[in-house]
């Protein structure tokens, strides 16, 4: 929980102890008028305790506080802090703020609960105008409370008025030196004015005050990344996280400055803390790209397939998954992920092309013929001359145009003459082909069946498969061609 006014990070466990147990004053010691400078100092050791409630809050103690500050109030009944600090484990929130409330009610005469209950209006919802009634509120009752004077300079602030809030945090110093979150409201006034050199003292030595003040860590962490400083950037997100380990921001941050410093061991490292927070796309890319540096195959895979998640549309990651899986000769692999690539890109000639040279490299004649024509009609101007060659391989001639005897009678012939020079050098070579052609109403082959081939020559196959689909038909029919290829010998008894 990041906390915006001030008075509210944490001090050490001992303060927080000190200030909320032991007796309770002794009667000769009330009766003796607290001077300014006791006020003073008791003041700096109450906002102590309550930095100390925020920051072991954070650390999970809230409740068991809770429970602590309770009993306390029940042995004391007379005395308003216990039930205040009981109030502060939960903040901000509704239940605090009513729990103050309550506090206000029965002390109206103290400054702090009203200074607390405008802290709360400030950090939960930022009812500025709330705040700054409530801020007055405990100046009525002590017109030099350095708390509510510090909590109408962070009004200011909230407004915008940086200027006006310098000045507001420069006078609290100046009456109570030191006081850390004046100081701490200072640092963020001139960071907001711009003013990195000024903010930068006030914010550090607001952490020494105070080593678990979140927001200047933070603050500083930001100028750190402003002035390049990776190093101290790093060591401050770092020191966020010891926090809060789910700060996502601080997780980006440590991965911007740990790819700057060249380490992307590390920034990948980061990215994955952000992402399993909660992913979104651009630290997916960034971590992808990480991992490619890297040369981390299965990791990059899997962060491209969740930017393939993470964005529906983009038929980049898939490539890339497939560039992978071509360097690791998986040609399968690559396939598969080309060509969920280009359900996303249909039209992208390059990736048709791709998909049709690993078709290609499995020397399936058919099954190559048409990825090359695919990447053709998609636009791959580079299909062309391999397409070509493939179709060359094939022999196929020009389109027959007729009925289907015809056809058969073409087709035929054109089979014969390959296969006679085929058997040459195979006089076994035989066996029958049959194929079944779904013809539409335009006279084009929508589909052609491959029923029976007990040949099992590529070559012959695609001669077929492409004369019958490439061919011009008359009219819708569906006929079935079977073609016998007698060997030149009588094949061998097993």
């Amino acid at each position: 929980m990041r906390i915006t006014a001030a008075l509210l990070l944490a001090l050490s466990l001992a303060l927080a102890a000190c200030a909320t147990t032991g007796p309770e004053p002794k009667k000769s010691e009330t009766q003796t008028a607290p001077t300014a400078a006791s006020h003073l100092e008791a003041d700096r050791d109450l906002a102590a305790t309550l930095r100390g409630i925020t920051a072991r809050g954070r650390r999970g103690e809230a409740a068991k506080m809770r429970d602590e500050f309770i009993e306390q109030a029940k042995l004391r009944p007379n005395d308003w802090k216990p039930r205040l600090f009981a109030a502060w484990t939960g903040q901000p929130g509704e239940d605090a703020w009513q729990d103050v409330a309550k506090v206000c009610k029965l002390s109206p005469e103290e400054p702090w609960p009203w200074t607390a209950s405008g802290l709360i209006y400030l950090q939960w919802k930022n009812f500025i105008d709330q705040a700054e009634s409530e801020f007055k509120k405990a100046l009525v009752a002590r017109r030099d409370f350095v708390p509510a004077r510090i909590g109408l300079a962070d009004v200011l602030r909230h407004r915008g008025k940086h200027a006006e809030a310098k000045a507001a945090y420069e006078a609290v110093l100046k009456d109570a030196p030191d006081w850390q979150e004046a100081l701490l409201g200072l640092g963020l006034a001139e960071a907001a004015l711009g003013d990195a050199a000024a903010a930068r003292p006030h914010l550090e030595r607001a952490l020494q005050v105070d080593p678990d003040d979140l927001i200047a860590v933070d603050a500083l962490a930001k100028l750190a990344l402003e002035a390049k400083d990776s190093a101290r950037a790093i060591e401050l997100y770092g020191k966020m996280l010891q926090f809060n380990p789910r700060d996502r921001a601080a997780h980006l941050a440590l991965a911007k400055m740990k790819t700057e410093a060249g380490d992307a061991a590390g920034a990948a490292q980061s990215c994955e803390a952000a992402m399993a927070i909660a992913p979104d796309l651009e630290t997916a890319r960034t971590l992808a790209g990480l991992y490619q540096s890297l040369k981390k195959n299965d990791e990059e895979v899997k962060a491209q397939e969740t930017v393939a998640k993470l964005d529906t549309k983009d038929p980049a990651p898939y490539v890339r998954i497939a560039d992978i899986r071509r360097g690791e000769n998986d040609t399968e692999g690559a396939e598969t992920a080309l060509r969920q690539a280009a359900e996303r890109a249909p039209n992208d000639g390059a990736i048709h092309l791709a998909i049709a040279r690993l078709v290609a490299a499995k020397e399936d004649l058919v099954a190559s013929i048409e990825a090359f024509r695919t990447a053709k009609a998609k636009g791959a101007a580079d299909a062309e001359k391999e397409l070509k060659e493939l179709e060359e391989k094939a022999n196929l001639g020009p389109q027959i145009v007729g009925d289907p005897n015809k056809v058969y009678g073409t087709v035929g012939a054109r089979l014969n003459k390959q296969f006679q020079d085929l058997q040459k050098a195979n006089p076994a070579l035989g066996g029958k082909m049959r194929a079944r052609v779904t013809i539409g109403a335009d006279g084009v082959a929508g589909q052609v069946e491959m029923l029976e081939d007990t040949v099992h020559d590529g070559g012959l196959t695609a001669l077929i498969y492409f004369s019958l689909k490439d061919a011009k038909y008359p009219k819708k029919s569906t006929p079935t061609f079977e073609f016998v290829l007698n060997p030149a010998t009588p094949a061998k008894k097993k």
